[in-house]
């Protein structure tokens, strides 16, 4: 079975495409040099890469420096604002601690004065204590 394959069309059959590749991958000598050549001239410039890569650590090294050094201010005002923090949260519970101590003082005191009023209120002088 034969058939006629036309230029821009799929192979209709399994022998049309063993016949293309086979085409194909017949090296030309020309063609194999041409590519060692272009293999040669594309080869990695090993020391061209080093340049580069020392060149973009360096640059991130610096950019790193400059972050650092532009951020410090920053940070040493939130450092600072921290301890003020902390210190204003502190003196505040101190000063709860200071009023929830008066409170209880005063709390015994109205509690003794009413203590002392009732038995004011329920004493007898030794003049009536005799009377009775």
């Amino acid at each position: 079975m034969t058939s006629t394959v036309v230029q821009g069309e799929a192979p209709e059959s399994d022998d049309e495409i063993l016949e293309m590749t086979s085409k194909s991958q017949m090296p030309e000598t020309s063609t194999k040099v041409d590519i060692d050549q272009f293999v040669k001239q594309t080869k990695p410039r090993v020391h061209i890469d080093e340049k580069l890569e020392k060149y973009w650590r360096n640059s991130g090294k610096n950019l790193i420096s400059a972050t650092e050094k532009r951020t410090l201010p920053i940070q040493k005002d939130t450092t600072r604002l921290r301890d003020t923090i902390d210190s204003t949260f502190e003196s505040i519970q101190a000063a709860s601690m200071h009023l929830h101590r008066a409170s209880t003082t005063v709390y015994q005191l109205e509690d003794s004065i009413q203590a002392l009023s009732q038995s004011l209120s329920t004493w007898k002088s030794p003049e009536e204590f005799n009377k009775s």
